[in-house]
């Protein structure tokens, strides 16, 4: 009942200041509505705020034996939102039926979106979290639960590996072309993330930091052969946070930002979301190592993070993460201090990769 009233009263303030485009009873209407199932028929199981949207897992049904997710957007541009949620809907619902019903990877199911109202709905599926398993591994784990999320992680690597495999004539719905992936293109992403990073005071990154990335850059590219840079199907937030896990099968959630890139945006994406961890006082740098070397055999190709293309995107999201945590301002006084922490330690790490 609780979770019921916190949801309602934190929905109508939104919709009373015109921040939402329907209440938390229309909401129920739609519900009821779409699944043919009376307001009484629902369960609210989850509630949760994001900075861009609500999120309502719900179960329905007699027995409250179907369980949904209910995305409700925050209203900021309507009609590019409008627009983004078709998107989102229909990429997912294009890789939701492309993987099919494959016996171990799969992809998050979309059930229907009303993009009027800027609600999407997804079935639940089973699993766990991924970045809530791997925190699992923090201190002293035993053998046993090492292997057993050394070979989910090896998993994560084979899904990927699968979803590379499709052709990119495909025809996913919404996909734009490539843009030219040269070094023009690599150049000019690092440079827009990296001026930001020399005008923040609070961190220590000037000009001389950003000519020696990109001229570390301009060496790895000098060392990309042809091969490297075939194209596939990219997710672009393959993460932790984005995956769930249930036994060994895999689902992959998230497809809103689906496009063709290199094979190796992906592949490092998740790698440096692993290197993460080892900046936690809570994991070892060893078991870290570990978690990304099953990763890497898992996809096939355990060298790759040898490979000057993977080490361009690793490096691209160093910098990127660098500029997001060191963003000081738009946190509380308590993460900040970790984040201050975490600054030092990424520069000290960069500064090792780029004057090796």
């Amino acid at each position: 009942m609780f979770l019921s009233f916190k949801a309602k009263y934190t929905i109508d303030k939104y919709f009373k200041q015109q921040k939402l485009l329907l209440n938390y009873n229309q909401l129920l209407n739609m519900l009821s509505d779409r699944f043919s199932v009376s307001a009484e028929q629902f369960r609210l199981k989850q509630f949760l705020e994001r900075p861009f949207s609500f999120l309502l897992n719900v179960a329905i049904g007699p027995e409250r034996h179907h369980s949904y997710f209910v995305k409700l957007y925050k209203v900021e541009n309507i009609e590019k939102q409008q627009k983004n949620i078709e998107k989102e809907f229909a990429i997912s619902r294009f890789w939701f039926d492309k993987f099919g019903n494959h016996s171990q990877f799969r992809v998050i199911e979309p059930v229907w979106m009303d993009n009027q109202y800027l609600v999407i709905t997804t079935r639940k599926s089973p699993g766990i979290n991924m970045l809530k398993l791997t925190n699992q591994l923090g201190f002293f784990p035993n053998h046993n639960l090492v292997k057993k999320h050394l070979d989910i992680l090896s998993n994560a690597g084979a899904w990927l590996k699968k979803f590379q495999s499709f052709s990119t004539e495909e025809k996913v719905p919404f996909l734009e072309d490539p843009v030219n992936l040269d070094l023009n293109f690599l150049q000019q992403y690092l440079v827009i993330r990296m001026e930001k990073m020399v005008k923040n005071p609070h961190l220590n990154f000037d000009q001389n930091w950003q000519k020696s990335i990109l001229d570390y850059l301009m060496h790895l590219w000098q060392q990309t052969d042809e091969q490297s840079k075939q194209l596939s199907f990219a997710h672009t937030d393959f993460s932790l946070s984005n995956v769930l896990v249930s036994q060994q099968n895999i689902t992959v959630l998230d497809f809103g930002k689906c496009e063709i890139n290199f094979r190796f945006k992906d592949l490092a994406r998740f790698y440096h979301q692993l290197y993460l961890l080892s900046l936690k006082p809570s994991f070892r740098i060893e078991l870290v190592r570990q978690m990304q070397t099953a990763f890497l055999q898992g996809y096939g190709n355990p060298q790759a993070d040898q490979r000057p293309l993977f080490k361009i995107f690793f490096l691209i999201h160093q910098v990127t993460h660098l500029g997001k945590i060191s963003r000081f301002w738009e946190r509380g006084a308590v993460e900040n201090i970790y984040n201050r922490f975490l600054v030092k330690k990424v520069l000290k790490d960069l500064k090792t990769t780029v004057l090796q």
